[in-house]
């Protein structure tokens, strides 16, 4: 979310999907950098990066575990990473690396098959007014991992520690929607694109061994637009009952998102009263 001079609010789709976890995380977010990454969410950047680099030319298919490692080596976040669950299990730098390569070749054996590269854009920006509320305007702006050619679903690359249940995402997931408006409104450049669409997840399942790759489709209508349009209005009303300087809602204890691995103002608030200890206890590492 980011206010303009003239009042107007953008929001970006990951930071919705923050705000849907902990409104509070959302809100720090506007203006408290964070200087880490987790070594889970590096190994998805590292896997995209040698995705992006096969699908633009730049890389063969057989090489592309190289271009991982190009990732690790060049990267300005790989000095930044830690490692989740320190205290159930060890991670290291060259396990990432090893992981990444294994979610990097899945999408060329499981995935790349069956992907719409002729034609297809990587990494492509979007930027789209939706409506006027309370004076302000509204809009939305992301980043779509490949737009087709013509009218093919836009995809989404993902690395996941377990299959994606395709339910829940159709009934719950935030970014499909503001993918299939953004295309709908001309986001994309594509001419004649309009509601219900599908969208596609093309998912890196980890293994410790060969990793997989599955793809989950889900479908979005008029009606999960003018959701979102609704969800936008509560943030606008939240911006402005609340502001900037004052806590908003946060979240409560039935989140693996709230922690210390995964939120780095964690310290700050549950993490202050609520001690590692407290919650492992009764756990055994596996």
């Amino acid at each position: 979310m980011k206010v303009d001079s003239e009042g107007n609010i953008s929001f970006r789709q990951s930071w919705l999907n923050t705000a849907e976890n902990c409104a509070e995380k959302a809100r720090r977010d506007l203006f408290e950098e964070s200087n880490t990454t987790t070594d889970e969410a590096f190994i998805g950047t590292a896997a995209h990066y040698g995705i992006e680099k096969v699908i633009d030319g730049d890389c063969s298919p057989a090489d592309i575990g190289d271009a991982v490692v190009e990732c690790y080596q060049t990267h300005p976040e790989v000095s930044q990473i830690v490692y989740a669950r320190p205290r159930t299990h060890q991670s290291t730098l060259s396990q990432c690396i090893d992981l990444s390569q294994r979610c990097a070749k899945a999408w060329v054996k499981d995935l790349m098959p069956l992907t719409p590269l002729e034609g297809a854009r990587t990494e492509v920006e979007f930027d789209v007014d939706l409506f006027e509320y309370r004076g302000r305007r509204v809009s939305i702006k992301g980043t779509c991992d490949l737009v087709p050619a013509g009218d093919n679903a836009l995809w989404d690359w993902k690395t996941s520690a377990r299959s994606y249940a395709q339910r829940d995402k159709q009934k719950w997931a935030i970014q499909p929607t503001v993918y299939a408006v953004a295309d709908a409104l001309g986001g994309f450049g594509r001419e004649g694109r309009h509601l219900p669409s599908t969208f596609v997840y093309g998912v890196m399942v980890k293994r410790k061994k060969e990793c997989k790759g599955e793809i989950v489709t889900v479908q979005r209508s008029e009606g999960h637009a003018e959701h979102l349009y609704s969800t936008l209005r509560t943030w606008v009303d939240m911006y402005e009952g609340m502001g900037l300087d004052t806590s908003w809602p946060t979240r409560s204890d039935g989140n693996f998102l709230c922690s210390k691995t995964w939120c780095p103002f964690y310290d700050t608030c549950r993490g202050a009263h609520i001690s590692l200890d407290d919650d492992l206890f009764g756990y055994v590492a596996k």
